[in-house]
């Protein structure tokens, strides 16, 4: 029964969401007041001998309630016109019907509860002060003129009267509380489901704030006092129950190379009022530093103007500033390995007629000073020939002929060499994993990367200490990054070499791995050493990480690729070479390792004997001399190549370039046996020449030369039509031995 009443009384009212509780309550007075007057006073005032002014009274108040409600659902509401109304016909009435002794009194009240529902502040008390007046006036014009009260005729009269003022006076005083109930019901349901909202909606914000790595501030800009989210207490490595958010702690916790900065932009914001954005390194508890990108602006002023609150957000970027970093070290190293492509390809046109024609002259001098003089000349070109050799492995990361290869028995290998080539004060440990999968490398590659680093330990330890040699296997997620510089996912070998010895300062971390670059003195390295490691290691597709401080010794962990599996067993790698002809690069240098003084410290190498003079070839045919046809661009080189084959009876003619070479085979007069051309020339280069000879001359020989490592590329240049490649910078024996083996072939 309560709910068929209270959904009536909704409709009677109408929705919360289209009207207030106080518009609500007046429809509900007029009309409870129409309903009780028109279908309960008036028919059971039939029943009473009344004075027929109630009878016209009472139907005159339902009539005139019903009108208000019906003006209210129009947007219409008589509020106070209703209220004064009703009061001055009950007045009336009240001494129509036996004043007093009647129930009219009762109907006062159901008025002064909806008076105190309706009305606020002043206006509530006015009206109840007025309404209270006006039943004790009635009462005193009662006990002043009883004459003035029409009393009951029967006592069945009176009966009936109360039944009916008792009635009409529950069923509004129900009505109302119902009404204010359901009210303050439905009020509580919505400040759950605000509060729920509310709840989600913070940890959504929560959540989304830790999956960005970000944390909310708030500080009062007059006091210096404030609040910050517990994810960014957190982030700072601190307590959220303790931590106390201060714009001095704030400003005290940032890297002193940026506060000035920041604190410049913080007052830049205070002044201008909008969003300012600043990045800097903020302290953790631990000491340590995190990247902060931090999001500010005035949100609230005092009465006076002046900015009173800021609000922003401060997000974790650390990991997007190391990428960063790893992306600009990425783009350096790209661009000086293009400068040094450039530059080594110019060095060995240059060193080329310097090794050949040392050779020449060695044989023309008699006197053993000079001879040996020239010595020094040829093995100075020789060591220039082995950096320009790092220069372009470093610039190109060539891709060699890699097999399987055990690491195990790479740092085996390096632990035997090691002991055998390091000064008795630095003590050799080996650790070497258990079950370490095998990885495709190029066998030496991997040696000189060990070597390297373990020659850059040594460096760093001249007092003595210990070297230890490991290796382990490590997963890394699929979803790791794979922008440049950064390693992706999947199983990596890792080969590690730690030093006990000075450490790396942290001013000169991020160029460690940068070409030329080097802490050694004047004369001691090229600054070539970890430069090849870190293009050796990134051409097989790992990666390199180093642990060191000042004073606390290095560790260097080389990242390789784990092999896929196959059925057949790692190969072993083959045994470092004792002494490389290249010189074993050293930290940021290159040097052989039983090098401690620098190359000033090396003594002059003996005077070889001269070498025996070959047969020259012969053409059967006729008895002529082999014809070869030099091309270069370079007129050293084909002036030293031409000296150095006509000594040992060849017949040379040499082009500057392509159209010229063209030109001469072409020549029916120009027996030409074999080609020897550049490959790097102006308007026709050598590759796009030796087919085009090939189409004139298809049996005729030719081997190219380069300044680079063609070996990547062997059957497309055996394609165009080149026999072989020599390497540039090369030496007379080199040469011969090529012309041997295409002699050979004919």
């Amino acid at each position: 029964m309560g709910g068929h009443l209270f959904e009536l009384l909704g409709r009677v009212v109408g929705s919360e969401a289209e009207t207030t509780l106080r518009i609500r309550i007046f429809r509900l007075l007029s009309a409870t007041t129409a309903v009780l007057c028109l279908g309960l006073v008036v028919p059971t005032n039939l029943l009473q001998n009344l004075d027929i002014k109630v009878h016209v009274a009472n139907v005159l108040m339902g009539l005139f309630s019903a009108a208000a409600y019906v003006l209210s659902r129009r947007g219409r509401h008589l509020i106070l016109a209703f209220i004064v109304t009703i009061v001055l016909m009950l007045d009336a009435v009240w001494f129509w019907n036996g004043g007093s002794h009647g129930t009219i009194t009762y109907f006062f009240f159901p008025v002064l509860l909806y008076v105190v529902a309706m009305f606020r502040g002043r206006t509530q008390g006015i009206m109840i002060g007025l309404l209270t007046a006006n039943v004790l006036g009635l009462m005193v014009v009662e006990a002043q003129r009883p004459e003035w009260i029409t009393p009951f005729l029967s006592v069945a009269d009176r009966r009936i009267d109360v039944v009916i003022g008792i009635i009409c006076s529950f069923s509004a005083v129900t009505a109302v509380a119902m009404v204010i109930l359901a009210s303050h019901d439905r009020e509580q349901q919505r400040l759950e489901q605000t509060a729920s909202q509310l709840r989600r909606s913070e940890e959504r914000l929560r959540l989304c704030l830790l999956a960005s790595a970000q944390g909310w501030f708030e500080i009062n800009v007059q006091t210096g006092r404030g609040e910050s989210s517990p994810e960014y207490v957190r982030m700072i490595g601190h307590d959220p129950a303790t931590y106390q958010t201060t714009l001095e702690g704030w400003v005290s916790g940032i890297h002193p190379e940026d506060r000035e900065n920041l604190i410049r932009a913080y007052r830049e914001c205070i002044a201008a009022g909008d969003t300012r954005t600043m990045e800097y390194r903020r302290q953790t508890k631990s000491g340590g530093w995190k990247w902060i990108r931090s999001v500010g602006r005035i949100v609230e002023y005092d009465s006076e103007g002046r900015p009173l609150r800021m609000y922003g957000t401060h997000a974790d970027i650390t990991d997007r500033k190391e990428l960063e970093a790893q992306l600009r070290h990425s783009q350096r190293l790209e661009a000086v390995g293009t400068l040094a492509s450039g530059v080594a390809h110019d060095l060995n046109n240059i060193l080329t007629p310097m090794l050949m024609a040392t050779g020449i002259l060695r044989e023309s001098l008699a006197d053993p000073r000079d001879r040996e003089l020239m010595a020094l000349l040829d093995s100075g070109g020789k060591r220039g020939a082995a950096i320009v050799k790092q220069l372009l492995d470093f610039s190109r990361n060539l891709t060699r002929d890699r097999v399987r290869v055990d690491p195990d028995q790479v740092l085996r290998e390096t632990e035997q060499w090691m002991r055998s080539s390091l000064p008795p004060s630095i003590t050799v440990r080996l650790e070497a994993g258990v079950g370490v999968p095998s990885i495709l490398a190029d066998p030496t590659q991997v040696h000189q990367v060990m070597m390297n680093l373990c020659v850059n330990a040594r460096d760093a330890m001249p007092s003595g200490g210990t070297l230890t040699l490991s290796s382990g296997v490590i997963e890394l997620p699929p979803s790791a990054p794979t922008r440049e510089g950064a390693p992706a996912g999947g199983a990596y070998v890792v080969l590690s070499v730690t030093d006990t010895g000075s450490g790396i300062d942290p001013a000169i971390r991020d160029r460690i791995f940068d070409p030329f670059f080097t802490t050694k003195e004047q004369g001691k390295g090229t600054g070539l050493g970890l430069a090849s490691v870190h293009g050796i290691v990134k051409a097989h597709g790992g990666f390199v990480r180093v642990d060191s401080a000042p004073g606390q010794g290095s560790t260097f962990r080389v990242h390789f690729p784990v092999a896929a599996p196959a059925a057949a067993p790692a190969t072993p790698a083959p045994p470092p070479p004792s002494a490389p002809a290249s010189g074993v690069p050293v930290d940021q240098g290159a040097r052989p390792p039983e090098s401690d003084e620098g190359r000033a410290s090396v003594p002059p190498p003996p005077v070889p004997a001269p070498p025996a003079k070959p047969v020259p070839p012969e053409v059967k045919t006729g008895g002529r001399p082999m014809c070869i046809l030099v091309v270069d661009d370079e007129e050293p080189v084909r002036l030293v190549t031409r000296r150095r084959l006509e000594r040992e009876g060849y017949r040379v003619l040499t082009a500057s370039g392509g159209e010229e070479a063209l030109a001469y085979v072409r020549d029916p007069n120009q027996n030409i046996d074999l080609v020897l051309t550049d490959f790097a020339m102006p308007g026709m280069d050598g590759p796009e020449l030796a087919p085009r000879i090939r189409t004139l001359r298809p049996a005729l020989p030719i081997i190219g030369m380069s300044g680079h490592d063609q070996s990547d590329r062997a059957a497309e240049l055996a394609a165009l039509g080149f026999s072989e490649v020599l390497s540039k910078p090369y030496e007379a024996a080199d040469l011969f031995a090529a012309l041997r083996r295409r002699t050979a072939q004919r």
